[in-house]
């Protein structure tokens, strides 16, 4: 019983540990219990930090927050309990401990993970905790009113997404700063408020690598296609912001 206790023990301890893996493409990982992290080479005072969808699990996103780390970023990928954000709405705020080196934050997520970086912004936005917000697929719920936030916030959407529908997106605006609706990803201009843009042929599943969603429309664009304009989007949204 006593070797079976310190092989438990020792079997916890090494999987809190984290991992590090030197990636060819140009950046590094760190794999915790907690969170993945890619880093860039080149040092960086830009994080991002995303929560994903329910139900996701995080390394679902990882393919496309890879590519944004190649653009000079930090970019985490939270493991949620059960892969629900809305149990653990404040991991963001623990992630922020472990990377004093930053100093812009920006948050964001996908469908639920997206409505909970909402929910945390709320709560701290007297406290200034973060810069800016990306949502993908998401919309703040009735009670998540953030119209006052002096943050920057960047909206993407897919035209042929029925989780997420055109009209959750565009009925949500009004609990968002005021904005402005871009057709191309070159109208992206420093704004006080929100961006939002809709990807034409984009579904909901497609914001992740986790197969077909029940209830989701079809896309007519491929997932390569659709991430590949999610990492330009953001890219282009942090540089306009000066990130």
């Amino acid at each position: 019983m006593k070797k079976l206790y310190i092989l438990l023990v020792t079997v916890l301890f090494v999987s809190c540990l984290p991992i590090e893996t030197d990636l060819p493409s140009g950046i590094s990982e760190t794999e915790t219990i907690n969170y993945y992290a890619f880093e860039p080479m080149e040092a960086t005072t830009t994080g991002f930090i995303f929560y994903p969808g329910a139900g996701v699990e995080a390394k679902q996103y990882n393919s496309w927050l890879e590519t944004l780390a190649l653009e000079g970023y930090l970019t985490i990928s939270t493991k949620m309990p059960f892969n629900l954000a809305v149990l653990d709405v404040n991991a963001a705020l623990r992630i922020q401990n472990n990377f004093p080196d930053i100093d812009t934050w920006i948050i964001g997520g996908h469908s639920l993970g997206g409505a909970m970086s909402i929910d945390l912004v709320k709560r701290t936005q007297d406290n200034d905790k973060f810069d800016g917000l990306v949502l993908l697929a998401a919309y703040p719920g009735a009670t998540s009113n953030i119209s006052n936030w002096d943050g920057k916030v960047l909206s993407l959407s897919g035209s042929n997404d029925l989780v997420s529908t055109p009209e959750e997106i565009e009925e949500g605006k009004s609990r968002l700063p005021d904005g402005i609706t871009v057709s191309t990803i070159e109208d992206f201009t420093h704004v006080t408020g929100s961006i939002y843009y809709e990807i034409e042929g984009g579904n909901h599943a497609q914001f992740g690598n986790y197969g077909i969603q029940n209830g989701d429309g079809t896309a007519t664009i491929s997932p390569e296609a659709q991430q590949d304009i999610i990492v330009q989007s953001i890219t282009k949204f942090f540089q306009v912001n000066g990130w």
